[in-house]
């Protein structure tokens, strides 16, 4: 008697546990980071325009080239950017994703490739050095 007595304090206990634990808020991380231009600006980009597509979030960089988004679950998340001085080069970056754990602040650079990696990717093979690209 006495252990079915224990077991059913034991199931109320667990019971009115439940709704204390559905309640919780759920534990939230951030992304910040920097947004670095080297074709153009040679440095940070203020004044770019970052894009965390998933939660369609839009946030614009400082006078330092950094950003941050806030209250953000844990999950995969692919964010891009862009900046009127790369459109007028008709360049669009690449995207960056990667997976955030609930409750972690992660630091990320996004950037823009190198001009010689630029200039690998559209002329692969030996360069001659008197040679460029040029965009726009």
């Amino acid at each position: 008697m006495g252990s079915t007595l224990l077991r059913r304090v034991l199931l109320v206990a667990m019971l009115a546990a439940v709704p204390a634990a559905a309640q919780t808020p759920a534990v939230k991380g951030s992304i910040r980071g920097l947004v670095y231009d080297s074709l153009v600006a040679s440095g940070p980009l203020n004044g770019a325009t970052v894009e965390l597509l998933e939660l369609g979030r839009v946030v614009t960089t400082d006078s330092r080239g950094t950003f941050r988004f806030d209250s953000l679950p844990g999950g995969r998340y692919t964010l891009s950017f862009s900046h009127p001085s790369l459109v007028s080069t008709g360049f669009t970056p690449p995207d960056r994703s990667f997976d955030l754990t609930a409750g972690l602040d992660i630091v990320v650079t996004l950037a823009t490739p190198s001009a010689n990696t630029i200039y690998r990717r559209l002329c692969p093979g030996v360069r001659d050095q008197r040679t460029g690209v040029l965009l726009g």
